[in-house]
């Protein structure tokens, strides 16, 4: 057994991520990801719609899935928080390590549109809520 609750993910090419809006409504949207000591790591654009909803709420949830966000087995919960660009370097060899040509090509093809606005995500396991009395 490990206290990794991430580890089922291992495998996984794809999780659902749900990020969520002020009202509380989720937003899922399908993303690679990388694993690494007991956490996992996105690559996004810095001006995606869900590193906006982010910023002010950092609980998400996620689920291994599938290419389009159909979820293939339980819903995790995380905390995300931003890395900082010297960590950044490490984390693109884990992405391409992972999806190879496939990483180099969509990188590449965003350093052309001069989106040179990427970032990556750190989804930490969430604490589990206090119960309430």
């Amino acid at each position: 057994m490990t206290d990794d609750p991430f580890a089922t993910l291992q495998d996984q090419k794809f999780i659902a991520l749900a990020t969520y809006r002020k009202s509380g409504e989720a937003v899922v949207t399908p993303v690679w990801f990388t694993h690494q000591d007991g956490k996992l790591y996105v690559w996004t654009g810095s001006s995606s719609g869900k590193v906006k909803r982010l910023r002010k709420n950092p609980r998400v949830s996620l689920a291994p899935s599938d290419f389009s966000g159909k979820p293939l087995g339980d819903d995790l919960t995380g905390l995300v928080s931003f890395p900082s660009e010297s960590e950044w370097k490490v984390l693109t060899g884990l992405f391409q390590s992972k999806y190879g040509l496939q990483f180099s090509f969509f990188s590449g093809m965003s350093r052309l549109r001069g989106q040179r606005d990427n970032l990556f995500l750190e989804i930490s396991p969430a604490p589990a809520e206090p119960l309430r009395q």
